[in-house]
């Protein structure tokens, strides 16, 4: 694929635009499908917590009459206890029984308390899933310009793939210095009260040395690894493309004025 000139005439590689056209079209589909799905899944989000807040009342309520059951059987115990001993030992059972916790069915999704609602995070989902579905867009039809060695296919394949690289840059580092901060310290808050509470339903303190910062902490690393990962990972392909789209010999593998004298852009490799 090497570029080649003769007589001052840059021969054609048809090759780097077929190839590139193919991956393109691979990736773009695939992206785009993938946002499908995560669209659909964040609009299945509320009824999920909605299904789940229903299957913890009803798990309370079962809970609450079981309770009841239980302090109308200690109190008709109580009415013929006689001595000491078993009266402080109904006192101790009733006790027991006011105290029980909540029946925790599965973790809550308390979108409030988790950040979800914070107006940054709303605005970056926003930009992140709009920028996506054009930037794919623009890159399957690069992907079909490109495998039909069309000039447009070029231009367009080096346009976007630039712009890719431009979003990545500017929409993750928003997402790590201006969401980051907010989302880290309510997830953070929102995991370090559920370990709490898991621990106080059986029985037991919070665990030695627990630090509800520490779960902040350990969010906020997490999620400024995770943005830097993407752009420089996320950043691979389009900069390869940009690079092999932008040689010589792609340019005029898509150029019919560029091609030898008879040649045509519909010939194969």
């Amino acid at each position: 694929m090497a570029d080649a000139t003769q007589a001052g005439t840059v021969v054609p590689s048809p090759r780097i635009p077929k190839v590139i056209g193919i991956l393109n079209i691979v990736f773009a589909s695939g992206l785009i499908l993938g946002a499908l799905c995560m669209a659909g899944y964040a609009a299945m989000l509320p009824m999920i917590g909605k299904a789940m807040e229903d299957v913890q009342k009803k798990a309370d309520l079962e809970v609450e009459k079981r309770k009841q059951a239980d302090l109308k059987a200690v109190e008709e115990e109580a009415k013929t206890a006689t001595t000491d001993d078993e009266k402080q030992a109904l006192e101790a059972r009733r006790r027991e029984i006011e105290a029980r916790p909540r029946t925790q069915v599965a973790p809550g999704m308390d979108f409030n308390k988790m950040g979800m609602n914070d107006p940054k995070l709303k605005f970056y989902g926003w930009a992140d899933a709009l920028s996506a579905v054009v930037l794919n867009v623009a890159m399957l039809a690069s992907g079909i310009g490109l495998v039909r060695r069309r000039r447009w296919g070029i231009s367009l394949g080096i346009g976007t793939a630039l712009a890719k690289i431009v979003r990545l840059v500017v929409l993750y580092s928003f997402f790590a210095l201006a969401v980051v901060p907010t989302l880290a310290q309510n997830m953070g808050k929102f995991v370090g009260e559920m370990i709490v509470q898991q621990q106080l339903a059986l029985g037991k303190p919070a665990p030695p040395g627990f630090d509800p910062q520490m779960m902040t902490r350990a969010y906020s690393i997490m999620y400024t690894i995770g943005a830097v990962a993407m752009i420089v990972f996320g950043s691979i392909y389009p900069a390869v493309s940009l690079w092999l789209l932008s040689r010589p010999g792609a340019r005029a593998a898509c150029d019919e004025s560029k091609l030898p004298k008879g040649q045509e852009l519909n010939e194969t490799w």
